[in-house]
């Protein structure tokens, strides 16, 4: 897990907990999956803006240059796309584009709309249509309430485990808790990650980027080695999200069509 997720893990604690006692029901837009999250919109954008400075001072950031001009045109022509496509679950957003000095291959974003952009991952990607790709994912993570409602669910099951397995043997327990971690938890993650490729997609088809940019960054990831077994990863398997996002582009490209003209670019 990115060292960014720990720390919206440790400042979401009190917030989850709060939470708790008001229960609620919410619908993604763009998918309309239905979700649990267990905290406000308003506790929600407070984690990720009290976790963005403490991200930032673990990590070096790049304040000037041609790769930060970059890095904040396309985040403001996704966020623009954001405001169209979007518009419930991008209103309030206090959006922020970040060039991170990390050498990882990474970028993400924060309940509120704080992101980061590693230059790994600038120097990666072939062109902006790549870039906005992978900054409409983590977008679309954001505006979609993944964090939350992982943070949401984990705090469920939490408390459902210490009831049910409290009282019995610690190495049962453990196998029980490996299997749960296996059979359910990564995949949920996974689930997330394919609707935030899809939806991230879109908004970046909406802001006239290419999306069939998606296809070739995904197939050259899997060329370069991927993230590992599939089943054992948070992220699906690059070439088969290659193959999920290509299956996407006939509907991507009508939504680039029908958007409105982006302006010039260098």
């Amino acid at each position: 897990m990115p060292r960014h997720r720990f720390a919206i893990l440790s400042i979401a604690a009190s917030g989850v907990l709060v939470g708790l006692a008001m229960p609620g029901c919410r619908t993604v837009e763009g998918s309309g999956r239905q979700q649990l999250v267990l905290m406000s919109v308003d506790q929600e954008r407070r984690m990720g803006a009290e976790a963005y400075p403490e991200i930032l001072a673990e990590q070096g950031v790049i304040a000037t240059g041609p790769q930060v001009d970059r890095v904040r045109r396309v985040g403001a022509d996704l966020a623009a796309a954001a405001s169209r496509r979007f518009p419930q679950s991008s209103a309030g957003m206090d959006w922020a584009f970040t060039v991170v000095d990390e050498p990882t291959v990474n970028a993400w974003a924060l309940p509120g709309g704080k992101c980061g952009v590693n230059l790994g991952l600038l120097e990666f990607v072939e062109n902006d249509d790549e870039l906005a790709v992978v900054i409409g994912h983590e977008i679309a993570h954001a505006l979609a309430s993944h964090g939350a409602e992982r943070l949401s669910r984990d705090a469920v099951a939490g408390i459902l485990a210490e009831l049910a397995l409290g009282e019995i043997d610690p190495g049962l327990r453990f196998a029980i808790e490996q299997a749960y971690g296996v059979g359910v938890s990564l995949p949920f993650s996974r689930d997330h990650e394919r609707e935030a490729d899809r939806l991230g997609l879109f908004l970046a088809a909406e802001a006239g980027y290419d999306p069939r940019a998606a296809v070739s960054l995904w197939r050259r990831m899997a060329a370069d080695g991927g993230q590992g077994p599939e089943w054992l990863s948070t992220h699906p398997d690059p070439g088969g999200r290659a193959d999920e996002l290509e299956r996407l582009i006939p509907e991507a490209e009508a939504i680039r069509r029908a958007a409105p003209a982006p302006a010039d670019r260098p």
